[in-house]
């Protein structure tokens, strides 16, 4: 009986011919990584599973060489080749690669727990000695265009001198305050407004002034043509109880409603989130969902002692 081949390569050293099968057992949402640039900062490998010349099985990862990590973003074999020991091959495989010729130090995987074969991934994750994964993001499509509830047009009083604006009009100077209010601790990191600049949709991302300070703002991002990711949604403590970040939400979609997107994403960080809000997620989102996705996550850190080039 002929066994199966195990090879581990740079996706872009691999012709078109092989990129064409590989693109075949990859997931939708890991497409984008056969058109993304090698960097410094980041490059993709793949490992390929062939029997008798036939491409069975894939482990698709992007590897962050400044930061010593990677993420798997597909894991895959097909369906009449299961059950023997493929996948476990491909993940140890991969982890070999990673240690003695990467020098990474930790791994990390995201999967939809509702997926069905998610069971048999955390199978090979187990065997492969990972952590038990967690539940750690909710994401939740709505179609603004049908997306009514009460409460969008239910009026919010601001306090006098709070002052909504677009948020391509932010100032040089209170970019900078912004800035240093991060780097005070005064907000989480993951809620920072400046992540990936250049995914802004200027149409539907607002700010809140108060007297001429920034307390608010609901950043949206364009990821494709008809998505948009709400991607940061925060309000200053003191204003919290006042409804403002409702406020901001509420505007920014009735701006979206008037757009032909039909699509709107929410994600939530379960364990990083105000536990009102993720009410207001469970009660004022997820009824109108047409899509809820809930996605766990794993990290195995190599333990130094294995890599003998560390």
């Amino acid at each position: 009986m002929e066994t199966c081949s195990f090879q581990v390569t740079s996706l872009a050293a691999c012709p078109p011919d092989v990129i064409s099968e590989c693109k075949l057992l990859t997931v939708p949402s890991s497409q984008f990584l056969y058109s993304e640039s090698v960097t410094e900062h980041q490059y993709s490998i793949v490992v390929l599973a062939r029997l008798s010349g036939l491409l069975v099985g894939l482990c698709l990862a992007q590897v962050y060489p400044t930061q010593q990590t990677a993420q798997i973003y597909s894991i895959f074999v097909l369906p009449g080749y299961r059950k023997q020991g493929i996948g476990f091959r491909l993940m140890s495989t991969l982890q070999n690669h990673l240690i003695d010729d990467c020098h990474i130090d930790a791994l990390g995987l995201e999967y939809d727990k509702k997926l069905e074969d998610s069971v048999s991934l955390e199978k090979i994750l187990h065997r492969c000695g990972w952590p038990t994964p967690y539940f750690y993001l909710l994401r939740c499509f709505i179609n603004p265009q049908t997306f009514n509830p009460s409460w969008l047009y239910s009026p919010i009083k601001l306090p006098k001198g709070a002052e909504l604006f677009f948020w391509s009009s932010l100032k040089e100077s209170e970019k900078n305050y912004i800035k240093t209010a991060r780097e005070q601790m005064w907000h989480r990191s993951y809620l920072s407004p400046f992540h990936q600049q250049d995914l802004v949709d200027d149409r539907f991302s607002l700010g809140l002034r108060y007297q001429k300070a920034i307390v608010g703002w609901c950043i949206t991002h364009l990821l494709e043509p008809n998505l948009i990711c709400y991607r940061s949604l925060y309000t200053e403590p003191s204003f919290q109880c006042l409804g403002t970040g409702i406020y901001l939400l509420k505007e920014s979609i009735l701006l979206l409603k008037q757009s032909l997107i039909t699509q709107a994403l929410f994600e939530v960080k379960v364990r990083e989130i105000d536990p009102s809000w993720a009410q207001f997620i469970k009660k004022r989102l997820l009824p109108s969902a047409f899509k809820v996705e809930r996605k766990n996550w794993a990290m195995f850190h190599f333990p130094r002692s294995t890599n003998p080039k560390a």
